[in-house]
This record gives structure tokens, C-alpha cells and sequence, in this order.
């Protein structure tokens, strides 16, 4: 091999230090995993460091315009290479547009370019997939775009006016690498006072969900007459805009209320409960199918703003954090209570408490 600062004709090949996964491997999917038990510590976990062969990755981040964009630029691994994917590692891109990033291990990655941000400065986003091998790759140039714009209305179904400063939505991703990883809004999200709203910044098969205040649902959600309430939407990747959006909200959600009981059959003071739908299909991150709510002080709970259909209820001593995912979810099937819930109604029912 050759040191970092001696050339070969076919690239330049270079000794560094990646980053390190337990206990010594520079690829995630080579590293071993370390199990921690609650209130218990571990030792032993040592890290060993060592020079590795690494690579550079440059090139130029251009705008729309054809401009150097401001901004930063993120390496992640690929979806697509369906290895473990790291931490993402950032760079800073130049006034003339360049970025280099230093040390990258070999494997399939993706380059994120990411506008700056700001008043009256839309977000451009563009990407690139890159193969870095044992030497510095070729020069990438990413081209961003404004991406597309969504423009509808929110409309209240029934008199109850309609909460509109508190109005968000949500564009989740479903191929991270060729949209922003974090999906769009609340930012990007302007709601003007008779309902109407544009969501800017989508790029790629994204879907759209609505965290809705308390008693109030998500009824429905059509782009130019099409149902897409809990489906996936092709916004493409150029600056269109697309309107004629229509996002309905009801405060006539169905309801499930009740107490719950513990393993020696005494009422429950402290607990929480969570209400997912029986379709697995209604199971990822954001779905108005899953909601939980915290007992009242008398013991008892209520879960509201649900859409009207079959449902999983379970209480538990503790909620996991983050997002329900489909693993935590298919773990409590066989603890819940199976329930139907109907639009406008109140469904009470007694639930066993479970342990976490």
C-alpha cells in the first residue's frame, strides 16, 4: 500500500482513522452489539483504534441556478446497499461550492447537498449515490432543486371553527436517499387565515401525515380529487406545483375510554394506554391510527380522535420513548384488547395492566 501523501496513477490510496465500531471494525455491519440491562452497568467495552484505508470524497454543490450553494453537504450509507446505516458525517460546503470529506471507509453511500435555511431562502435538496473503494473517488458534482410545492386548504367538517395556528403537516420520506431525511414540515408549512396553506420542499414518493390537537382527526386527505390519506404520494423531483389539496379534520373522532386493572385485579392509578389499529398497514411513524393517552387522576382513561374502524388497546406501566414501531406494536397483539370504534361514539372497556 501506499502512505496519504504518495500518488499512483490509478488514485491516490490512503492510510487514516474511520470512524470505529465495537470492538474494531470501520463498517457498522461488521460490528458486534452490546446488550444493557436496565440499572446495570457494563464493562469491558473497550475500543480499539487502528489506521485503516480510507478516502477522500470531493466535488462541487451547484443550485438550481447552476450557483455554488450554500450550505452543507451529508455522506450517509445507502439505502439501496441495505447495509446497517451510521451516523450520517457532515461537511461544509465552500463559497465556490467545493466540500471534501476525509477518511470515508469503502462501502455504497449517499451524498445529501442541504440549502441553507432562512427567511425568504427556499430549502434546495439534491443528491448522488457514490462507491468509495480504497482510493479517493472522482470529483461528484450535485445539482439541487427547489423541489415541488403543495398547495390546498384545510377544511373543518361540522360548525366547530377550526384551530388553524396550530395546523401542521408532515411529509415523511419513503426513499431517504433521494429525499431530505427528515422529510418536510412543520417547516416549509405557511397557513393563511381562511384555510388555505402551501407545503414547499417535496421531493420523491413521500406521505403525508397530520399530528392532530387534541380531539380533532384527521378525516381525510385528496390531492386534485384523489384519496391519499394514509398513502404514498409521487411529488417527483422538479419545482412543480401541485395543487388543489383538501385536508379534512373532524371533531367527531370515535373514542375509547375505560380503567384498567393490574395482575392482583386492584384498579390502576398509574399507567398509560395505547390504541393502534388492527391493520398492520396503518402501522408507521405519525399514522392517526396510533394514539395513547395517560390515566386521569381517579385511574381512568380516554383515547380520542381516532378515525372509526378495528383496533389493539393495551395499558402499560411505562411507555417505550420515541415512535411506536411495528416490532413494539406486534409484541402487545396478544396482550390488548381487540375493540371496534365508531365515528362520534364512546367505546368503554376494561383493560388488564402489562408490564414492561
Amino acid at each position: 500500500w501506499l502512505n496519504a501523501t504518495e500518488p499512483a496513477l490509478e488514485g491516490r490510496r490512503a492510510q487514516g482513522f474511520a470512524p470505529v465500531y465495537y470492538p474494531a471494525t470501520s463498517h457498522v455491519q461488521s460490528a458486534q452489539s452490546v446488550q444493557v440491562e436496565f440499572e446495570n452497568g457494563v464493562t469491558g467495552v473497550d475500543l480499539t483504534f487502528a489506521a485503516s484505508s480510507t478516502a477522500r470524497v470531493t466535488g462541487r454543490a451547484l443550485n438550481a441556478a447552476g450557483d455554488p450553494l450554500p450550505g452543507r453537504v451529508a455522506l450517509a450509507t445507502s439505502a439501496r446497499s441495505r447495509g446497517v446505516a451510521g451516523e450520517p458525517r457532515f461537511a461544509r460546503i465552500e463559497r465556490d461550492g467545493s466540500f471534501e470529506l476525509a477518511d470515508v471507509p469503502s462501502g455504497d453511500y449517499v451524498l445529501h447537498a442541504l440549502g441553507e435555511r432562512g427567511p425568504g431562502v427556499p430549502p434546495e435538496f439534491g443528491s448522488e449515490y457514490i462507491t468509495v473503494a480504497e482510493v479517493d473517488t472522482p470529483p461528484v458534482t450535485i445539482r439541487t432543486a427547489l423541489g415541488a410545492t403543495l398547495e390546498g386548504r384545510f377544511v373543518a367538517d361540522g360548525r366547530r371553527p377550526l384551530p388553524l395556528r396550530v395546523q401542521v403537516l408532515h411529509a415523511a420520506p419513503l426513499d431517504p436517499d433521494r429525499s431530505p431525511p427528515d422529510g418536510r414540515g412543520p417547516e416549509g408549512l405557511a397557513v393563511h387565515d381562511d384555510g388555505r396553506f402551501y407545503l414547499t420542499g417535496l421531493f420523491g414518493s413521500m406521505r403525508l401525515t397530520y399530528p392532530a390537537p387534541a380531539g380533532w382527526y384527521l378525516k381525510s386527505l385528496t390531492i386534485a380529487g384523489v384519496d391519499v390519506t394514509d398513502e404514498v404520494y409521487d411529488f417527483g423531483f422538479g419545482d412543480e406545483i401541485i395543487s388543489g389539496a383538501e385536508i379534512v379534520l373532524s371533531y367527531t373522532g370515535a373514542r375509547i375510554a375505560g380503567s384498567a386493572f393490574d395482575l392482583s385485579d386492584r384498579p390502576a392509578i398509574e399507567f398509560a394506554v395505547v390504541a393502534f389499529s388492527a391493520s398492520r398497514t396503518h402501522w408507521f411513524t405519525g399514522s392517526r391510527h396510533i394514539r395513547w393517552a395517560t390515566a386521569g387522576p381517579n385511574g381512568s382513561f380516554e383515547v380520542d380522535g381516532l378515525p372509526p374502524g378495528e383496533y389493539f388497546v393495551a395499558a402499560l406501566d411505562a411507555l417505550p420513548p420515541g415512535d411506536w414501531q411495528p416490532e413494539a406494536l406486534e409484541a402487545l397483539v396478544q396482550r390488548a384488547t381487540r375493540v371496534t370504534a365508531r365515528e362520534g361514539q364512546v367505546h368503554t372497556t376494561t383493560l388488564r395492566l402489562n408490564r414492561r
